[in-house]
């Protein structure tokens, strides 16, 4: 009697996960990735694959679970099962790409990214996220392209990127535009200390020392234990002559852990 009973429960079990269509199956997947459940829409999403494995969609959203679910091997797996019944989809190669990028593959992930954007000319979200691969690289050049084509494309984008293509601005020397990027970026966000400390860092070199403390200075108030910040704000006081000061900040720097100061300490602090 009890493997009778073991036998009928697996049958009710198997008939139920097919009682619903392959769109039930989906849909329910969807409402629970909608309340962040990813192992019930990995569930559901197979449930729906096993029913009809010949559409992408079931694969495809399979592995955005697993992807939410930091099992990115499985998401590539499904992804790449999802592009052989659907190869010409540019958001299967932007998840393939974003699963790459987090497995540690670089050149797979820029591909994927080359890939959506050949498909989908308009697709932004693909040529940020391969400026990121790029500035991973040290491919500075390449990083500027893809994140002024998004900005061109789109001007209403985020802090992140207006800091990036500013960064990538910096990196070559073109100190005013790279602070046009980082102020971008702060009207877009107040209380962005990077982008204060890497415009300051930028008026230092045009010699613009009042804006390099203001920045500086608003950096730190945001986030005061930033070792780097004392640390480059130590430059602007020396440049201005002003010892005492420059020391203190190095010596802050050290205090917070920074690795560099001492050394322009033991030059010019006694």
């Amino acid at each position: 009697m009890k493997h009778i009973l073991i036998i009928l429960t697996f049958l009710l079990t198997w008939a139920n996960a097919f009682s619903q269509s392959y769109p039930d199956n989906i849909k329910k997947g969807d409402d629970f990735v909608a309340v962040r459940n990813y192992e019930d829409a990995v569930k559901s999403y197979s449930d729906a694959i096993a029913i009809d494995s010949s559409k992408s969609e079931g694969y495809f959203k399979r592995g955005q679970a697993y992807f939410y679910l930091s099992k990115d091997s499985l998401a590539v797996a499904n992804y790449n099962k999802a592009l052989l019944l659907d190869p010409k989809n540019p958001q299967i190669y932007f998840m393939r790409g974003q699963s790459r990028s987090y497995l540690g593959d670089p050149n797979g992930a820029q591909t994927d990214y080359g890939k959506a954007i050949e498909l989908d000319t308009n697709y932004i979200a693909a040529y940020i996220q391969r400026g990121y691969v790029f500035l991973s690289q040290g491919q500075i050049m390449p990083a500027y392209v893809m994140f002024t084509i998004a900005i061109n494309k789109n001007p209403t984008q985020t802090a992140d990127v207006y800091f990036a293509r500013g960064y990538c601005l910096q990196q070559q020397f073109a100190w005013q535009q790279a602070i046009d990027d980082y102020n971008k970026a702060i009207a877009i966000n107040a209380n962005f200390s990077d982008a204060y400390l890497n415009a300051g860092n930028c008026y230092r070199v045009l010699m613009q020392y009042d804006k390099a403390l203001e920045h500086h200075n608003k950096a730190l108030e945001l986030k005061p234990e930033y070792s780097t910040t004392y640390y480059a704000r130590g430059f602007v006081y020396l440049d201005l002559g002003e010892k005492e000061k420059a020391c203190a900040d190095w010596k802050k720097a050290v205090e917070l852990g920074d690795k560099y100061a001492q050394a322009y300490i033991d030059q010019n602090c006694k």
